[in-house]
């Protein structure tokens, strides 16, 4: 900051000081020595303020007592001094300018160096390169002509690209219906297997989508089973033949929950008995599963058989006397 007294730029310890140290130590030693002496007029003097001549037209207004001479200078008023923080900021703020000022001043000083390198090199490229009219000329005297540019040959128009051929549309008719069931009875023996309508469609060269149509149609018709319905038993050979010997007479509208009465009966698992029903039942192209209709008339049918088979009492002679 700068000082208060003699104007110089220090920089404070604490924030009330306000003057350099060698204002404060200068004052130090006047009080110091004002007090060992008890001499006042050791204090520092101050200057006599001088009357403040006015001159102008206006002068006689303001009351001045006399006018000022034509040969006075007029005195610009003293620059305002900032303290403490503001003085601080004000010369921060100084010190940013000036460095981008000096910041701005090397970025002119290269582009313009820049601009200039870039003027000799391609004055350097020009004067290799061009030539005056009568250089040409001359070497076109010597022999040594340009060349003239090659034109280019027509190119031959294209040919016409050929048209798409259209892919064979086949439809599912009677005769190829009969192809593809017969050859699917062939190789389904004694079921089905897994990737059989693809070995179809390539033997045949027939859409796979028409092969899977018709063989559709066929198990529906025939009620054959798929191989997907005939791998839901995975058990031994032995232990599905005492599932179908107990499970056929029950045929054929066996009462529901079947399979953990035969299980509690065979001493097997139950999942193994209801898989083993699922192979036997698609074995014998029946559904998986009976409707309900089919279980109700079964139980009206027992109830009904059961009712006629009741024996009646006859009532005794003389029971009510």
């Amino acid at each position: 900051m700068r000082c208060a007294s003699c104007g110089a730029m220090f920089k404070p310890v604490k924030s009330s000081q306000t003057k350099c140290d060698r204002c404060e130590k200068r004052e130090r030693e006047q009080r110091a020595a004002a007090k060992h002496t008890g001499d006042a007029g050791q204090k520092p003097a101050t200057a006599t303020p001088q009357p403040v001549r006015i001159s102008g037209p206006g002068a006689s207004l303001l009351g001045a007592s006399a006018p000022a001479s034509p040969g006075a200078v007029h005195q610009p008023p003293p620059e305002p001094t900032t303290y403490g923080m503001a003085a601080w900021r004000d010369e921060e703020r100084r010190e940013r300018e000036r460095r981008e000022n000096e910041r701005r001043e090397r970025e002119r000083i290269e582009r313009e160096q820049a601009r200039e390198r870039e003027r000799a090199a391609h004055g350097q490229s020009d004067s290799r390169h061009a030539q005056p009219q009568g250089a040409q000329g001359a070497q076109g005297a010597q022999g040594k002509p340009r060349p003239p540019k090659a034109e280019r040959p027509p190119q031959p128009p294209k040919p016409p690209k050929p048209p798409k051929v259209a892919a064979p549309r086949f439809e599912l008719t009677d005769d190829l219906r009969a192809t593809i069931e017969a050859r699917y009875l062939e190789l389904a023996q004694p079921v089905e297997f897994d990737g059989i309508r693809t070995q179809i469609a390539t033997e045949l060269r027939v859409p796979k989508a028409l092969v899977k149509k018709a063989v559709a149609d066929l198990r529906q018709r025939m009620a054959l089973p798929s191989w997907w319905e005939l791998q839901a038993y995975t058990g031994p050979e032995v232990e599905l033949e005492r599932i179908r010997s107990a499970y056929v007479p029950l045929l054929p509208v066996p009462e529901v929950g079947v399979h953990k009465t035969l299980a509690e009966r065979l001493a097997m698992d139950p999942r193994t008995v209801y898989q083993g029903i699922r192979r036997i039942r698609a074995e014998m192209r029946l559904p998986q599963y009976n409707p309900p209709e089919l279980h109700e008339q079964t139980e009206q049918t027992e109830q009904t058989a059961t009712s006629d088979a009741a024996p009646v009492d006859a009532p005794t002679p003389g029971a009510q006397g």
